[in-house]
């Protein structure tokens, strides 16, 4: 007599709604072809508590959103919260179109609605063999599975970077001359047309307002120092990148941005400079591309001052940028990259210790931005070009001089410059030297590449007097096999400095030579050393 094989054990039916056990429990459901599971661990909530998951209403789509699957909604009693977190399963076999839209460079997110009308979001992982999507939520609500554009949200958050505000007229048009007190003063720029700049004077007072033409970010400064104030940044991105920078003492002038820098009281001569801020258009692209996920406004601004670190992160994106002119596309991506993992950690901190929605989702956004792919760099090539032109801009205010012609009888011809007086012939350079894990004088330890960015500073002096103008000088750094050098065409380097970047730890000898007209060179060293990363 034969004997019937056993037949197989049957898949357990999942259904919408379920009671909590000792091994926790799952629901799920069809919507709109995506079976949506909820897979509730042991101790997630009393046993006995339903679990239920149901149809949730349509929500409106972020920008660098390209597709969306309907959304659920999932409950655990009435209104309960888990006390362990809960998996979440988007299984799309059954969405073929949904699917074709996940491919490079495109990411999962999704979406959670509460009924506060309050919006967080998750990060995902993407199974292609598998087509499965995965995410793990502490809060149940309302979830919408996402598929969202990384690498296009970045190029949107360049294109509005560099679109900057719609300036309203600048306090002047074109002034380049004013009385202050008695004295007439001219402002004069050394590259006019980019920044356009104006005196605004009243009795003693001296004031020089900018009205940008310009993609970039400036940090402003000044000799005499004066204060700077942005005027009306009409954007959140502008607004915080600026906030941030204030932060670390830096007074920044935003994209096609106006701003207005006071001088001390009877001010009739000085210098002023304008200098492309990498930090600033890290900063500021990388909070326009968080615009496209919906992240703007005045809660962003008010999560970001809330994340004091995230000030930290502008000294990661100084670290991770060199002089603008001669920045690449990798190390401009590879900068964005540092950027955004530090203020994902930042974000991350603030949540653990105050539970922010806002400071969360800044946190998601930022970890999806550093995956981003080789097609990124492409995408960007063309659309932006952030290190080009003129890496800083220079005004000099001076009094007028009146001109004076000689009768045409008696003029004479013009006698020959002199050569630099005995009381200002330079006789002294000043060096110093500057980057992050600084654990001597002059001596750094590598970034984890091997590779570092250092700072050189140097001042020329007449005895005590710091001579300035109608010199140039120039720093060479010479060691592990190499040359670097760099030339300035002022006497001095040191708002901001000039930067170089060794390819390797060693030892090398920075030489400062500084040229003055009618006289010898004169040269003075220091000794920079560059230990091994982890030493």
């Amino acid at each position: 007599m034969s004997q019937a094989s056993p037949s197989p054990t049957a898949e357990p039916e999942i259904s919408a709604r379920a009671r909590i056990a000792a091994d926790g429990a799952t629901v799920g459901g069809e919507f709109g072809g995506v079976v949506v599971t909820a897979k509730a661990p042991a101790g997630v909530a009393a046993s006995g508590t339903e679990l239920a998951i149901t149809p949730a209403s349509k929500r409106l789509p972020l920008p660098a959103q390209v597709a969306a699957a309907p959304g659920v909604e999932i409950r655990l009693g009435d209104g309960l919260q888990p006390r362990q977190p809960i998996k979440l399963e988007f299984d799309l076999a059954g969405a073929p179109d949904l699917v074709a839209q996940l491919s490079e460079p495109r990411r999962p997110l999704i979406a959670v609605d509460d009924a506060n009308g309050e919006s967080d979001l998750l990060l995902a992982s993407w199974d292609p063999d598998a087509q499965v999507v995965t995410a793990t939520t502490p809060h149940l609500s309302k979830f919408t599975l996402l598929v969202t554009d990384p690498a296009s949200a970045l190029r949107e958050g360049i294109a509005r970077v560099i679109a900057g505000n719609d300036s309203a007229e600048p306090e002047c048009a074109s002034g380049d001359s004013a009385m202050v007190g008695e004295t007439e003063v001219t402002l004069t720029p050394a590259q006019p047309g980019i920044v356009p700049a104006c005196i605004n004077a009243s009795s003693d007072a001296v004031a020089i307002s900018f009205d940008s033409e310009s993609e970039h970010y400036y940090s402003v400064t000044s000799e005499p120092e004066g204060s700077f104030t942005p005027l009306r940044p009409d954007s959140s991105t502008d607004l915080i990148a600026v906030a941030i920078q204030g932060a670390r003492g830096n007074a920044t002038l935003p994209p096609k941005g106006m701003g207005r820098l006071d001088l001390p009281a009877s001010t009739v001569s000085g210098a002023i400079y304008l200098t492309i801020d990498p930090v600033a258009l890290q900063f500021g692209t990388l909070l326009a591309a968080m615009g496209m996920y919906g992240l703007d406004g005045s809660a962003t601004f008010d999560a970001f001052q809330d994340l004091s670190a995230s000030y930290d992160c502008a000294g990661t994106a100084i670290d991770s940028a060199s002089e603008p002119d001669k920045e690449s596309l990798d190390e401009f991506v590879g900068g964005l990259g540092d950027v955004a993992s530090c203020v994902a950690a930042a974000a991350g901190k603030v949540v653990d210790a105050e539970g922010k929605v806002a400071a969360h989702k800044i946190g998601v956004v930022a970890s999806l931005l550093t995956t981003l792919p080789d097609q990124l760099k492409a995408s960007l090539t063309g659309v932006f070009s952030p290190f080009t032109g003129i890496r800083r801009l220079v005004y000099t205010l001076e009094p007028k001089v009146a001109e004076q012609a000689a009768p045409e009888s008696t003029r004479a011809e013009p006698a020959a410059e002199p050569d630099a007086s005995p009381s200002r012939v330079i006789d002294r350079i000043d060096i110093d030297t500057w980057g992050y894990d600084r654990v001597g004088e002059h001596t750094y330890i590598a970034a984890n590449n091997n590779t570092k960015k250092i700072v050189i500073y140097w001042k020329s002096f007449a005895g005590d007097e710091q001579i300035r103008g109608e010199c140039t000088s120039s720093v060479t750094l010479v060691g592990a096999g190499r040359t670097l050098e760099e030339h300035e065409s002022r006497c001095d380097s040191y708002n901001p400095g000039t930067t170089l970047r060794v390819k390797a730890p060693g030892t090398y000898t920075a030489t400062v030579t500084v040229r003055q007209e009618g006289q010898s060179a004169l040269s003075r060293q220091v000794i920079v050393t560059v230990l091994p990363f982890g030493s």
